[in-house]
């Protein structure tokens, strides 16, 4: 599920394999990335032991996009990244901008809406159950699906679409019903009792909408169990959360917190609520809650509470979050306080709260109890927009936090908009274990596919240890997808994106070389490779290897590594018989002792029979980028494509040879941070695909 537990502690505290003094820019990086049709807004999930029909047991990660696709994919083998086990695919999405979505020009979202929301999965039934958006014509509609995890087929009733109706004014008539095209799925999916439970709230604020609860039967999502509405009456008091579910306490019982509620209205708006399934009469029942004093001011100025999920700490009856005011809140379960007018922080009835962020919290916050010894202590991590790291620690037993940080990040990061979305990987409290890890961007704007940043820090003193900047080269991110934290299991960090790909990070295996550059350059008939390392550990040798579709290699040649190195090292290599077509190249690194360890891929696109050669520079890009051609002849036609990740196209021109050889591409305002792909149609008719990133 999302963020690991019931409690929402974004947590894993089964991992043995990663710990601080192997999480580096020499040891660790990225391995592969998984192609996906549309933008990862849904966590990635990982069950392992998955008995997949003619394969056997594996361990899978299922990935959900925004093109309403969902896939099954091998979760260790590199080898496997551009072949799921399984696929399937859940109707059109709903293209935007689109007149029924939000206000006109509504920013929060771009390109298409399909699943949003992180599934759930019972591994006791092996299911993955889901929410997808669809248009048919000016129809737009939700369904919650079921699926097989070992075979994608569809079961306990395989899709249902999300209806309802209910008694209220809101809407100027003595019902309710639910309408697709104005709730917003956006918080996780919860499992919990044999109930998969489905929330919304709206898109951007727009009315009207309602703070829908749903409750499906895990073994017939026919049976719709639970139905509750916050404002049937009115209406906004929506849960959206930054894409967090439900957090639930050893009861059984469900905790959100609320966004905007109706201005000038007594609503549950703005709240901490505690609800519990009331299934003979098949709803939701408020049992406590808490709505700060400032509820007016907090829906008139959009100062969310409800911008992060509640997380619950863990053997206490503590409830800690913050929202986009920056006031950071500790709650008691048993009595959480209601609501209580007044003219300032005083009038709340809370354990504490604490002025903690100059700029919004929009990601729950992560906890870890860090001392073996005392189990009344432990840290609690934030990161809100205009702010560095914080860690605060907790003292369990007083149910007080400490308002001065224990630990800050690095002054440098400092998201201006979008915070640091956090996990944390751990071998339960053991020292040199506890890894918190985000994925940010610094960029001003990161609603727009701004470039992201994957990032560790050791757990106790938040100092960074690695990043991927560092060797951007290998690691590059792509796109920031916001709200998806990284997930960590198994000595890997998938990590979710808006260019149309999961990555996968991991230990690098012997890694003998770091690489400072590798490119592939056409000269006539001859491919040129050159590359550079920047650190050698026992390099016997480098094997040049060929590819035609980027997944199967061939060995092509052998130039002698240094041995041991930390200065700047330059190689070569010549492959004067190129394939015909697109030809992939990737080294493999030889070390003294037998070990290898492999190279990013670069390609080279070529018509052998024009003797035309295509490549790109630089890549990753940031202003331009240069298509530089070779073989064609004065006057020969080019047309020139360019696709971003989900499938649009963002330029086109045709252009006539010259004597340059090279066409400058200028990157347009809707040329946002992420991969792209550029087609260049030559005068045979044939068609190069070449990868471009636009950097941030």
């Amino acid at each position: 599920m999302n963020r690991y537990d019931l409690r929402l502690t974004g947590a894993n505290l089964t991992e043995t394999t990663l710990n601080t003094t192997n999480v580096n820019a020499r040891q660790f990086g990225k391995l592969w990335a998984y192609p996906v049709s549309g933008q990862v807004y849904a966590q990635p999930l990982y069950v392992s032991g998955v008995t997949i029909p003619g394969v056997g047991i594996r361990n899978v990660v299922y990935i959900a996009d925004m093109h309403n696709d969902i896939y099954a994919f091998d979760a260790d083998d590199p080898g496997l990244a551009n072949s799921p086990y399984w696929v399937q695919s859940f109707g059109h999405s709903v293209p935007l901008p689109n007149p029924q979505i939000g206000f006109p020009g509504y920013p929060d979202v771009l390109v298409e809406i399909g699943i949003m929301s992180t599934p759930a999965i019972d591994k006791s039934t092996n299911t993955i159950y889901f929410v997808s958006k669809s248009q048919n014509g000016a129809t737009i509609t939700d369904s919650i699906h079921a699926l097989d995890l070992s075979t994608g087929q569809p079961k306990f009733g395989g899709s249902q679409l999300i209806a309802a109706t209910v008694p209220g004014s809101g809407s100027g008539g003595s019902t309710v019903s639910f309408a697709s095209h104005t709730q917003n799925q956006r918080c996780a999916l919860l499992l919990l009792n044999g109930i998969v439970y489905v929330l919304y709230a709206g898109y951007g604020d727009t009315p009207p909408y309602n703070g829908w609860f749903f409750g499906y039967d895990a073994g017939n999502i026919h049976k719709q169990s639970i139905l509750f509405n916050l404002n049937p009456n009115g209406g906004y008091d929506g849960t959206w959360m930054a894409g967090a579910g439900p957090s639930v306490d050893s009861a059984g019982n469900l905790y959100v917190i609320t966004g905007t509620g109706e201005y000038g209205a007594r609503d549950y708006g703005e709240s901490f609520l505690k609800l519990a399934p009331d299934l003979p009469h098949g709803t939701l029942k408020l049992i406590d809650y808490f709505t700060p004093f400032s509820k007016q001011f907090l829906d008139s100025s959009d100062d969310d509470l409800g911008s992060a999920g509640a997380l619950l700490i863990p053997n206490s009856h503590l409830i800690v979050s913050a929202g986009k005011e920056g006031l950071l809140y500790l709650l008691d379960a048993d009595s959480m306080g209601g609501y209580t007018p007044g003219t300032d922080n005083s009038a709340d009835q809370v354990l504490q709260e604490i002025e903690a962020f100059p700029g919004q919290l929009m990601g729950t916050p992560v906890f870890w109890a860090d001392s073996a010894g005392n189990p009344n202590t432990a840290l609690t991590y934030w990161w809100s927009s205009s702010d560095v790291l914080k860690a605060y620690r907790v003292d369990i037993a007083n149910q007080r936090i400490n308002p001065t940080p224990c630990a800050r990040g690095p002054a440098s990061e400092q998201p201006p908009l979008m915070n640091g979305i956090l996990s944390l990987s751990a071998n339960g409290n053991a020292a040199g274990t506890g890894i918190l890890w985000a994925s940010f961007t610094l960029a001003p704007d990161s609603l727009s596919r701004a470039g992201g940043t994957l990032t560790a820090y050791d757990a106790s003193t938040l100092a960074e240890i690695y990043n991927s900047g560092q060797v951007a080269f290998r690691d590059s991110v792509g796109s920031f997808a916001k709200f998806v934290p990284p997930m960590v299991t198994n000595g890997k960090v998938y990590l979710a994106t808006f260019s149309g790909t999961v990555n996968v990070y991991g230990l690098l295996a012997s890694l003998p070389a770091v690489y400072g550059s590798f490119t592939a350059n056409r000269e006539d008939s001859i491919v040129h490779l050159q590359w550079t390392t920047t650190n050698e550990n026992d390099i016997a040798s480098f094997i040049v290897q060929r590819s035609r579709d980027s997944i199967h290699f061939n060995p092509i040649g052998t130039v002698p590594g240094n041995g041991n190195s930390s200065v700047t090292r330059h190689y070569s290599f010549d492959d004067d018989k190129p394939l015909a077509g697109v030809n992939y190249y990737r080294l493999q690194e030889i070390d003294a002792t037998g070990g290898t360890g492999y190279s990013p891929i670069v390609s080279v696109a070529i018509d052998l029979s024009a003797k035309a050669y295509l490549q790109i520079f630089p890549n990753p890009a940031h202003n331009e980028v240069t298509v530089v051609y070779n073989g064609l002849n004065t006057g020969d036609n080019i047309g020139i494509e360019m696709y971003n990740s989900g499938g649009s196209l963002v330029y086109r021109q045709d252009v006539i040879a010259d004597g340059s050889g090279r066409i400058t591409i200028w990157r347009a305002p809707l040329m946002c941070s992420g991969v792209y792909y550029i087609i260049v149609t030559l005068p045979s008719g044939e068609k190069h695909q070449l990868p471009l990133i636009w950097g941030s």
